[in-house]
């Protein structure tokens, strides 16, 4: 029961949305997490990170269709979706929240007497959590899109956590009028842990338009094995909900990622990378002003489709020599050029 898998970012402390050096009390409140099983090769969980947010998920780890002559590269693939929920039914070992159109959960906690403390986590210092173990018993019925997870039953482990009053620091950087929901489903990208110095060719494509936020990340490493990390982040609203996808493949087939040579100009990249994505993405720099990045090139994300090419993205490439740069292309600010905007999907359409 891997409740840990692809929940780094769901289980953390609630509403850091202060300046730096502020201090917010918070008042004691209750969490959850509910392990509710396996459908179609995802792993399916509940997180109640704070007294007002849900966030269901799905992950699957997987392989990547065969290359030829080598092994198959792994897989991560998970999609997180929040909604509102009345936090003060956990109090009583309740659990209830409305996923809509992916369907509805209603449980009710019974501890089976195991037990810990801890210590409160991130920037908040108080009295210790309690934890408490055992299984909930009601009724679950959830569809993912399409139907790729399907999970109905009456029974499910879990944890429920009490957490006491608090002082919190507040987190740099932060914005208040971000919806809370936001914060347990933005996927956010992560380092290239190749085995050389960084990046020697690094690609960041991202598009937003009014319900929906993508991100690419594609990154070859000093000293990597042929191919590339491709890292691909997809943020939108749909139905009330905040929905968070994402894939991430350590592409190891030749001609995933291939680029044109430190200082060639015009820089150009070809990106095709094996299953989930499908076609191709070609970046080509007309001038420091003009990137394109054109192409049929799509993922299959968990329940849904997404186009990964076109005019609307923001796009930059980096290639450099490890010998002339030997931190790579990591630390280097993207040149992004495009006619995208970029953050969040517009609010508003969150509400409910």
């Amino acid at each position: 029961m891997a409740l840990g898998i692809g929940l780094t970012y769901l289980w953390s402390s609630p509403g850091a949305a202060q300046a730096r050096g502020q201090s917010e009390v918070r008042p004691s409140f209750a969490g959850a997490l509910i392990y509710l099983g396996r459908s179609h090769g995802y792993g399916v969980g509940l997180s109640i990170p704070d007294s007002k947010i849900a966030v269901l998920y799905a992950y699957r780890i997987g392989d990547a269709e065969a290359v030829e002559g080598g092994d198959q590269p792994p897989v991560f693939l998970q999609t997180a979706y929040a909604v509102r929920v009345k936090g003060n039914l956990l109090r009583r070992g309740l659990v209830r929240a409305v996923f809509p159109s992916i369907g509805k959960v209603s449980l009710h906690f019974k501890p089976s007497g195991k037990r810990r403390s801890h210590l409160q986590r991130g920037r908040c210092h108080g009295k210790p959590q309690v934890t408490e173990y055992g299984t909930l018993r009601g009724k679950v019925a959830l569809k993912g899109e399409g139907g790729y997870f399907e999970i109905t039953t009456r029974s499910a482990g879990g944890a429920l956590t009490q957490v006491p009053r608090s002082v919190c620091e507040g987190e740099a950087d932060q914005d208040e009028e971000i919806d809370p929901r936001w914060e347990y489903v933005a996927p956010r990208f992560g380092f290239n842990f190749s085995p050389g110095s960084g990046s020697i060719a690094l690609l960041y494509a991202a598009e937003r338009t009014a319900r929906r936020t993508i991100g690419i990340r594609v990154a070859h490493g000093a000293g990597a094995s042929a191919g590339a990390e491709v890292d691909v982040r997809v943020l939108e609203l749909s139905h009330g909900m905040a929905i968070g996808r994402s894939v991430f493949g350590n592409q190891e087939a030749p001609g995933t990622f291939t680029t044109s040579m430190p200082g060639e100009h015009p820089a150009s990249a070809i990106l095709k990378p094996p299953a989930p994505f499908r076609g191709e993405g070609v970046y080509l720099e007309g001038s420091p002003t003009s990137h394109s990045w054109t192409g049929d090139l799509t993922a299959s994300l968990p329940g849904s489709d997404v186009s990964l090419t076109g005019p609307g993205f923001k796009t930059s490439l980096c290639v450099v020599s490890p010998l002339k740069a030997p931190d790579g292309c990591d630390f280097l600010r993207p040149k992004l050029v495009g006619n995208a905007r970029l953050g969040l999907p517009v609010p508003g359409g969150i509400g409910e």
